[in-house]
């Protein structure tokens, strides 16, 4: 009977073993990491991937599930301070997407709804004064008004 229970007790090891998930690294030439990420028995990504500048400062942090982006998306300037972040759902985009600029003054921002533009989409000058914006009803472009620095109407468009 103790035997048996030892046996069972190392087939049941082995088998987490295959399920479980490692840490697979990158490296540039020079010797500094370049990636990380979590892989599974079944060499799908897992869980945050990290890509690195050569400097060693974040490139990138993306989510994933099964080897499909599923969650923040994060995009950093060479400085470490945040680019762009959107969110991702099944590979898709889809919820809110914004970039900044280096002073992280909001550069544009608009939403996704399963891979297509939806709602209002406004890109603002470093002056945080609107600059375009745009109206998206089924990833379609139904109204676009552009503004000049001073916030002053340029040009709009209604299909």
């Amino acid at each position: 009977m103790k035997k048996a229970l030892h046996i069972l007790f190392v087939i049941v090891l082995v088998s987490c073993n295959n399920n479980s998930v490692h840490q697979r690294k990158e490296y540039y030439s020079t010797g500094q990491l370049k990636e990380t990420v979590n892989i599974d028995a079944n060499n799908q990504k897992q869980d945050t991937l990290i890509i690195y500048y050569k400097d060693g400062k974040i490139n990138h942090k993306q989510v994933y599930h099964n080897d499909t982006l599923n969650g923040p998306f994060l995009t950093y300037y060479k400085d470490g301070t945040l680019w762009v972040t959107t969110n991702y759902k099944n590979g898709v985009k889809d919820g809110l997407t914004q970039t900044f600029y280096k002073n992280q003054k909001l550069k544009t921002s608009g939403t996704y709804v399963n891979g297509l533009s939806q709602d209002t989409f406004f890109a603002y000058y470093q002056n945080q004064k609107i600059e375009t914006k745009e109206v998206f009803s089924n990833n379609q472009s139904v109204y676009k008004i552009t503004y000049d620095s001073l916030g002053n109407p340029q040009t709009e468009y209604k299909p």
